[in-house]
């Protein structure tokens, strides 16, 4: 299971993109078993200040992801046209993982929130994203989230 494209310029071994996979689908789950996003969208509209603080830490977020994929991009047209670098739903998908991981981060907080609970979510995304730190540390320090103790990836 590997991907066409990395956003870390270090490869996960086996275990770590199991586990990332295993990472997304959790991730995924909480996000919609738990209508994060009308909550989170409910909490930003009853505090305004809330609410900007989150759009410019999202902002940085989006930036930071649009850096990244720039970066992949091939200098060269030839490069571009035989199809190397990242295609276009990959950008999309990964700024809507990227989203749900910076609600849900958010989310854990309790609320009302704080300007240190966005900074907290703006550098777990960044590091979920493999942006900011190893990746490789990142899926390996989900394990115990993940799987059960007596259960190890194969």
């Amino acid at each position: 299971m590997s991907s066409a494209f990395s956003l870390s310029s270090s490869a996960l071994d086996d275990d770590a993109r199991t586990l990332s996979v295993l990472y997304r689908r959790a991730e995924s789950d909480a996000f919609h078993q738990g209508d994060v996003d009308a909550r989170m969208r409910a909490a930003l509209a009853d505090d305004p200040a809330l609410d900007a603080q989150v759009q410019e830490a999202w902002l940085r977020v989006q930036s930071r992801l649009a850096e990244a994929f720039q970066r992949l991009v091939p200098s060269t047209q030839r490069d571009r046209k035989a199809g190397k670098g990242p295609l276009q739903y990959e950008f999309h998908h990964t700024a809507s993982v990227a989203r749900q991981s910076f609600l849900l981060a958010l989310s854990r907080h309790d609320a009302p929130h704080t300007p240190t609970d966005v900074e907290a979510a703006e550098r777990f995304t960044l590091r979920r994203l493999g942006l900011d730190g190893d990746p490789q540390a990142f899926f390996d320090s989900q394990r115990a989230a993940l799987l059960p103790a007596s259960q190890d990836i194969a």
